[in-house]
């Protein structure tokens, strides 16, 4: 009975080990990564909803990523992203178990609007999963914009960030 006993006790700290192993949190994403970034916003005219919807793709961008812990315990989380031949990034994110979420921040986009390329200023968060080696980023992008005299609002993102640890 005893022998029972002691591999049962065996077996519930080997288990304890194995669980204790899996990241979780900012341990999950912290690291140094290369990063790429690519989708579509979708348009209408502002205050129109019988306007006509259009798509509109967004250049792709790449470049290094640095997911950072703070000196904060709870969570909380920076993400640099340094675009080749464009911008510096920097979010402010929460890891919570096997997700995180990149907060509001604003940037200006170039956008290719028919024949015009126009900068937009943006609202931009994501969320994020980490699946082996790569974080994937679903990302959302907001705002509005004036083209011609005519204010165009962003219905709909679509814009994938997908980043792979060096």
């Amino acid at each position: 009975m005893r022998r029972i006993i002691k591999i049962g006790a065996l077996v519930a700290v080997i288990a304890a080990v194995l669980c204790s192993c899996t990241k979780e949190g900012t341990r999950r994403f912290k690291g140094n990564y290369s990063f790429k970034t690519s989708g579509s916003i979708s348009v209408r005219e502002k205050n129109n909803t019988s306007a006509e919807v259009i798509r509109l793709n967004l250049s792709d961008e790449s470049g290094q990523m640095d997911i950072l812990e703070t000196d904060r315990t709870d969570g909380k989380m920076m993400v640099t992203m340094n675009v080749l031949s464009g911008p510096v990034l920097v979010f402010d994110a929460e890891a919570d178990g096997r997700t995180m979420k990149l907060l509001p921040k604003s940037r200006i986009l170039t956008v290719r609007h028919s024949v015009e390329q126009l900068s937009v200023e943006v609202l931009v968060e994501g969320t994020g999963s980490r699946y082996d080696n790569s974080v994937i980023f679903n990302m959302n992008y907001s705002g509005s914009y004036m083209r011609s005299d005519v204010w165009y609002e962003i219905i709909e993102s679509d814009v994938q960030c997908v980043a792979k640890m060096n």
